[in-house]
């Protein structure tokens, strides 16, 4: 049975990730609030580094599927541009008109403690945290120091007591990238922690994945000198977009295919390894199934490339005994694979190997590898922006 909040709100920093929000309502795990409120809206940067990304400000409330929950009288939902992410976290925390102020991302599943609450509640305290797991891919644990016990996961802050803590204030207790923070005041914390929590940070459908690699791709970008090749790139890809040679869906999913990362894995040179994640209820893991079921997957059989720019996918060792890339127009193609073992990083498995051939590998499986993280790049001089090869497994 869900626990009630008196005086709460969820607070939702929203855009583009549906698939990670629909499983929020479906699962219930908005019950125990008082009031939902959902602030949707890109930063403005984003578009100014896509400028081919036209469904990056579709509003949620002009899809008919979510008018059911968007007119709920329990539900506040807001739409606009923000500039950035501490225009937006501010606006929204300072617009919510009760005490007790919850922030659930879209990604982040809670299992509440009643007890933990009701004391935090009753304390001079004013920023309550939950047990967090970081959970990645199809589900495992993403860790650089393995803890021995589920009482040594991080705490994330995500519980405030607005008369406590200001709209500026309560940014310094989070996890937060490209946002000017100050010292937390360790005097208001509580460290008892309020809910154990899963993280789906690298558990996103291929929609919500393209939005969370769109926004850190763009923030880098606005504060950094991306350089003359991702440049170049970027304006080549937007005229192919603008002379329909390729879809603006297509186009985002290529360009961010090139960034490790968005394989739903750690970047191979990492020192963060893959391991089992702490299971707390039977609740969440319900949700992790689902989840797990819409994640972002590998694409293959006939697969477009932009010229010179590496294609990443991530393979799971379920099924799996070879890869093969079919190269009919003889591209001038380029292949590495990095195996991912538990509890160890990543580690290079296959040296480059160039061909202008087909290419086919072989995998040895065994129960203490999680994966392997190939990345393929083709060039050739008669296709000058986009090439087609097929990728196969069995």
């Amino acid at each position: 049975m869900k626990i009630k909040i008196p005086g709460s709100a969820a607070l939702i920093i929203y855009s583009n990730d549906e698939d990670m929000l629909r499983l929020q309502f479906e699962s219930g795990q908005f019950d125990s609030y008082d009031h939902i409120y959902i602030f949707d809206g890109p930063y403005s940067y984003v578009e100014s580094l896509f400028p081919f990304l036209e469904e990056n400000s579709i509003k949620l409330s002009e899809k008919k599927e979510w008018q059911v929950w968007l007119n709920d009288e329990r539900v506040t939902y807001d739409y606009r541009i923000y500039r950035d992410e501490y225009e937006k976290r501010t606006f929204a925390y300072d617009s919510i008109d009760k005490e007790n102020v919850v922030l659930h991302d879209t990604d982040e599943f809670y299992d509440f403690d009643h007890v933990a609450i009701s004391n935090f509640l009753a304390s001079d305290k004013s920023v309550g945290f939950f047990r967090c797991q970081n959970l990645y891919n199809n589900g495992y644990r993403s860790e650089q120091i393995s803890p021995s016990t589920f009482d040594k996961l991080p705490l994330k802050a995500f519980f405030f007591k607005k008369s406590l803590v200001t709209k500026y204030e309560h940014l310094d207790y989070l996890w937060l990238v490209g946002v000017d923070q100050l010292p937390k005041d360790r005097s208001r914390q509580s460290l008892v922690p309020l809910a154990k929590g899963y993280h789906l940070t690298q558990m996103r459908s291929t929609a919500g994945q393209i939005q969370k690699f769109s926004f850190y791709s763009s923030l880098y970008a606005s504060k950094n000198d991306v350089g003359a090749f991702i440049r170049q790139a970027l304006e080549q890809i937007s005229t192919l977009v603008a002379e329909d040679k390729i879809s603006s869906h297509e186009a985002i999913f290529l360009y961010l295919s090139s960034m490790q990362h968005f394989s739903a894995v750690h970047n191979h040179n990492s020192e963060f390894y893959f391991d089992d994640r702490f299971k707390v209820s039977d609740e969440l893991e319900s949700i992790i199934s689902r989840a797990i079921d819409q994640r972002h997957k590998p694409r293959f059989g006939d697969v477009k490339l932009f010229n010179g720019i590496p294609y990443f996918f991530y393979l799971t060792t379920s099924n799996l005994n070879s890869l093969l890339i079919k190269n009919s127009n003889q591209l001038e193609i380029s292949m590495n694979i990095f195996e991912y073992r538990f509890r160890k990083p990543g580690s290079r498995l296959l040296d480059s190997v160039n061909s202008h051939s087909d290419i086919r590998y072989e995998f040895l499986i065994d129960k203490e590898i999680h994966g392997f993280l190939v990345e393929v790049t083709a060039r050739d001089l008669r296709f000058p922006n986009l090439m087609d090869i097929n990728i196969t497994i069995n």
